[in-house]
């Protein structure tokens, strides 16, 4: 019963030396990965803006949103398609208005 204690210690210990079983973990989905996430920070940021100046200075917000639809463009996600381009309709239905 020792030898049988004693050698699944040795085979715990000899998995942790190995780094047995430690893979890397994929990110979560919706969860973005070097660059990705600066650039998904960038669209926020932007987008934060945009609804800041709409209203108040209609061609800094259009600016803003034109970055961001570029931004997105880099990025190449629906999601961020779709972001960019309510931002650029939210400036255009105050622009008309």
């Amino acid at each position: 019963m020792i030898v049988l204690f004693r050698l699944i210690i040795a085979l715990i210990f000899l998995g942790m030396i190995t780094g047995c079983g430690n893979q890397p973990e994929e990110p979560e989905s919706g969860m973005k990965r070097g660059s990705d996430s600066a650039l998904n920070d960038s669209l926020i940021k932007l987008d934060s803006l945009v609804r800041a100046t709409k209203g108040k200075d209609n061609q800094l917000a259009l600016t803003y949103a034109r970055k961001e639809l570029a931004l997105a463009g880099r990025m190449n996600t629906e999601e961020a398609f779709a972001n960019a381009y309510l931002s650029m309709g939210a400036v255009y239905t105050h622009l008309s208005g």
